[in-house]
């Protein structure tokens, strides 16, 4: 499923920012602190939690960005100014993460939520840092330890140590083919 478009308030560097997406490969562009990463590492704990079948709040703070919720919110004085990022996958169906706030600015919830749902994502961010130069021994480290590293992390070094596959979609080998003409 792709994301059409997504809304972001009162979440980190965003005040009330809207973004529409294009079929195929969008390109991200900012100057450093403008809330590429931030955008994109919310995004893609969303689809996550979309697949997420646990019993529990699915959480996106903590795994995804090492910090307390409250840390994500912009304007941590009105109490009443709603923090969330939202992503539209179509008309009616969609998924957020929201910050809920209570007296006194303290968090009273947070996690995902969904309206029409009824499908699963298959979603992977691949980190600004070069994780996979270092991730020889990295899961096992971290499975053991308990290492604070986040889930983007976690999830690039496990993919990226599946097995290969047998084949290449068309779909993939389209994707394939237009990265490559960007980066040349």
């Amino acid at each position: 499923m792709t994301i059409l478009k997504a809304h972001i308030q009162n979440f980190t560097v965003f005040e009330n920012t809207q973004m529409e997406f294009v079929d195929g490969v969008n390109i991200i562009i900012g100057t450093n602190g403008t809330g590429k990463t931030h955008l994109l590492k919310s995004l893609y704990a969303i689809c996550e939690s979309v697949n997420y079948e646990g019993e529990d709040v699915y959480e996106i703070s903590q795994p995804y960005f090492s910090v307390n919720p409250m840390e994500l919110v912009r304007d941590k004085k009105n109490r009443n100014n709603l923090t969330y990022v939202k992503a539209y996958f179509s008309k009616n169906s969609s998924a957020s993460y929201e910050i809920i706030k209570n007296k006194g600015m303290k968090l009273a919830a947070d996690g995902a939520s969904y309206n029409h749902i009824d499908f699963k994502i298959k979603a992977i961010f691949i980190p600004a840092k070069e994780m996979l130069a270092h991730s020889r021994g990295f899961l096992a480290l971290y499975n053991k330890y308990k290492i604070p590293f986040d889930k983007t992390y976690i999830d690039i070094i496990t993919n990226a140590e599946l097995p290969e596959t047998r084949g290449s979609s068309s779909l993939n080998n389209a994707i394939l083919k237009t990265i490559s003409s960007v980066i040349r």
